[in-house]
């Protein structure tokens, strides 16, 4: 169950690609916790990813490339917090989204932030 929560969010955020020509900010459930993605979109060579709410290493590196080097930002906002929250049948699953990418990530996560 908890593995199909944090595939959800692949899946979400797989969906909202889709959306990023429609508009920039996209809004989205985590199973019932609200999530924010922020797209800033330059055609660019490249897309850094900020994964983290309360880490701004991709945002300030997007911020402080010259203009002349075209590159995206994706980022995830939704506690300003290193993890982010699925709420799913009234319990709170937490997970460092770094960590959703494989198998061994999934459970190492949710093994940590969770009971």
């Amino acid at each position: 169950m908890k593995n199909i929560m944090i595939i959800a969010l692949l899946v979400n955020a797989a969906l909202i690609t889709v959306s990023f020509t429609l508009k920039t900010d996209i809004p989205f459930l985590l199973g019932t916790n609200a999530c924010k993605v922020k797209y800033k979109q330059n055609n660019g060579i490249a897309t850094l990813i900020s994964l983290h709410d309360n880490e701004n290493t991709a945002i300030d590196a997007f911020n402080s490339l010259p203009k002349e080097i075209n590159f995206n930002l994706f980022e995830i906002h939704q506690q300003n917090l290193r993890t982010l929250t699925c709420r799913v049948d009234n319990k709170n699953y937490l997970f460092d989204p770094n960590r959703i990418f494989s198998q061994i990530g999934i459970k190492a996560t949710l093994e940590k932030y969770n009971d």
